[in-house]
């Protein structure tokens, strides 16, 4: 089972990973992975851990522990695919077998208005207050 550590400080050292899964993590892997952006970084932790019983049980244990001052997340990893993401290129043309999470598109058109009534609109406007 791949698990995911969220919310962890950027100075996080692999060993203090080691330390926080002590207790599950007789044959795990770990992994600390920074992701540098233009105005900020991502730190997270990737544990693979052999047996899923053991993972979950490290989920359900030290979610919402603290770990170096932060109160970190742990879950279970989702991998990401092109069959699975609605992010990916083409995915309006395949089938989608899970229910539409939106209720209503938020991008309504909206009628406008031409700029031509808005003239005469105003012009009718000034010529009632004139009378």
């Amino acid at each position: 089972m791949e698990i995911i550590v969220t919310n962890i400080a950027r100075d996080t050292r692999k060993t203090e990973i080691q330390e926080f899964f002590r207790e599950f993590a007789r044959h795990a892997t770990f992994e600390i992975v920074v992701l540098k952006g233009k105005f900020d970084v991502v730190v997270f932790a990737l544990v693979t851990i052999p047996k899923d019983r053991v993972g979950e049980k490290a989920v359900r244990k030290l979610n919402l522990k603290v770990l170096n001052g932060r109160r970190v997340l742990v879950r279970e990893f989702q991998h990401r695919s092109g069959g699975n993401d609605r992010r990916a290129v083409g995915w309006r043309y395949r089938a989608w077998s899970r229910p539409e999470r939106r209720q209503h598109e938020r991008r309504v058109v909206r009628d406008t208005v031409k700029s031509a009534d808005l003239v005469i609109e105003a012009y009718m406007h000034l010529a009632r207050k004139s009378i």
